[in-house]
């Protein structure tokens, strides 16, 4: 029985919506999932699940709660042959090697899957999930909001593109201000911005060339990993970030596009430090076995330091929007 899985579904039970209009039929399915990967047996899925619905103004049959958990046992199942996949889900650390058991998962098969059981999906369908709902018109304040929700106040970030060097009160600046100003201005500037908190001291360039304000060895805190499918269409990058966070497979704090046809996703990995990086993220989510990296997502996203859109801003004609927000997923709020 998986230990970590069965506290989330425990935990999971605690906050399952009072049915009728506040969201109970949509949790069911990520309850149960929990209860699946956690090892436990359907009858002792629903019962537990029965006993932790709360009263509303409807009443929830047992078949309601039986097609959820049939939906997750089917959707956990191994996509071939018999072995389970219980404990193979990837959480992070999500190297392959950790969460194979008796045969080698076939990852790439897994995230067509997850597409297929999300077909269709829209943004209004990741609006609904979002934490956050962005009911503005895309623009300033889909930036405004993702750094008020992200990030303290005091926290830096550099904003800027690849060719804008790291200057502290210029292009590096407490989070808190950045938001002041694109709301005074409203308007967003920059067409990127590095998703991790930097230190403002100088460390070595990673070719060794010089020194830099913006590079890996700035980064003060390891908060987000970033997640691109570039070359994956972008119905299917909508479908597939869908099923990720339905069935709370990833720790997503933020989906948002890129202005053309991807969506940017980041990952809450609150690692301590960069020696955590490289194992967790560059080793476990990108590297040779790492998961994301089977299932086709850039490479190049490993570093903690790495660019990435900054919502708000407009990029030939498009905005690069907002699409889901969820500043306390995965972290200790």
């Amino acid at each position: 029985m998986n230990s970590i899985m069965l506290q989330r579904f425990s935990d999971a039970l605690r906050t399952i919506p009072r049915p009728g209009g506040a969201g109970c039929h949509s949790a069911l399915l990520g309850v149960a999932n929990l209860g699946v990967l956690a090892g436990l047996q359907d009858y002792d899925i629903q019962a537990s699940i029965r006993a932790s619905i709360p009263a509303g103004t409807r009443t929830v049959p047992d078949g309601e709660i039986r097609d959820a958990i049939t939906r997750s046992r089917h959707d956990t199942e191994p996509l071939t042959g018999s072995t389970t996949f219980k404990t193979r889900v990837p959480q992070i650390p999500p190297s392959r090697q950790k969460f194979t058991e008796a045969e080698t998962v076939d990852w790439s098969a897994y995230r067509d899957a997850l597409i297929a059981r999300s077909d269709g999906a829209e943004d209004v369908d990741l609006w609904e999930l979002s934490a956050v709902k962005p009911d503005w018109e895309p623009g300033y304040m889909d930036a405004v909001a993702l750094i008020d929700a992200l990030y303290a106040p005091e926290d830096l970030l550099f904003a800027g593109d690849d060719q804008t060097p790291g200057e502290v009160g210029r292009t590096i600046k407490p989070a808190g201000e950045w938001s002041h100003i694109i709301k005074q201005r409203g308007a967003v500037i920059s067409p990127k911005f590095i998703a991790n908190p930097l230190s403002g001291s100088l460390a070595t360039k990673a070719n060794g060339d010089g020194v830099t304000l913006r590079g890996d060895g700035c980064v003060s805190v390891h908060r987000f990993a970033l997640v691109e499918f570039d070359e994956l269409p972008e119905a299917k990058q909508l479908a597939f970030w869908h099923s990720i966070i339905t069935s709370e497979l990833f720790p997503v704090s933020a989906l948002y596009t890129s202005g053309g046809k991807s969506v940017h996703a980041l990952l809450r990995v609150d690692l301590p430090n960069v020696e955590a990086w490289n194992r967790d993220v560059k080793r476990g989510l990108y590297g040779a076995d790492g998961v994301l990296t089977a299932c086709g997502a850039d490479k190049a996203c490993c570093n903690p330091a790495r660019l990435t859109r900054l919502p708000g801003h407009f990029r030939n004609g498009n905005c690069q929007r907002l699409l889901y927000l969820n500043p306390t997923i995965g972290s200790n709020a």
